[in-house]
Order: C-alpha cells, then structure tokens, then sequence
C-alpha cells in the first residue's frame, strides 16, 4: 500500500503542475487540492483533544490526557478497560489526544 502524502507534499506538487497549466495538469490539480483538503483535516482529526465520551483511544496506545481541575496534560496508556501512568492506574482523563510527532512543528492545542 502507498503511504500517503502529507499537505505541504500535496500543495507543493499541486503548485509543480500549475508551472504548467495544461488541460490534464489543472485536472490533476483540483484532484490534489481536494486530497490535501482531506489530509488537513484527517491530520486536524488527530491533533484534536477528543472527550473519552466520545471515543477511547486504541488499548496500549499512549496518548496525552487532561484531566478537569489539573491544568498540564499527563502521558497515559489506555489498558484492559482502565488508564495506566507511571506503571500506576490511574483516573479515567475527560479528554485525550494523540501524541504529537516531535518531527512535525506544532503546538498542543488547549
């Protein structure tokens, strides 16, 4: 399978093919703004604090969680039904998100 293409790779080659304005390069264009527009919003999906009501992470995945009244984020793992940190289970967070790519230049949301 591909691996797929990141925004900044879409756009970059979207504004390759505009050096060229032909009838198929402008096609292929339009096709790779809607696949960056996609990619952004997947990537989004991801950067995303999401509450646990709504959607558990995958089980032994470590994610960042906030719990209501601590103000910085934890590192947890979701296990066997319950939230491990420090090797320690602990309370369940009201709201987790991936953990950023530290490759990738980004910010944690709030």
């Amino acid at each position: 399978m591909a691996e797929s293409k990141s925004v900044v790779e879409l756009l970059a080659e979207a504004l390759r093919l505009l050096c060229e304005p032909t009838d198929e390069n402008l096609a292929m264009v339009s096709v790779l703004l809607v696949e960056a527009r996609r990619a952004a919003q997947a990537e989004a999906e991801v950067r995303r604090w999401v509450p646990v009501g709504e959607r558990l992470p995958e089980p032994c995945e470590w994610v960042l969680a906030r719990w209501h009244g601590i103000a910085r984020p934890g590192v947890v793992a979701f296990l066997n039904g319950g939230w491990i940190q420090g090797g320690l289970e602990v309370s369940a967070p009201a709201l987790w998100m991936a953990i950023p790519d530290p490759n990738e230049p980004t910010t944690v949301p709030r």
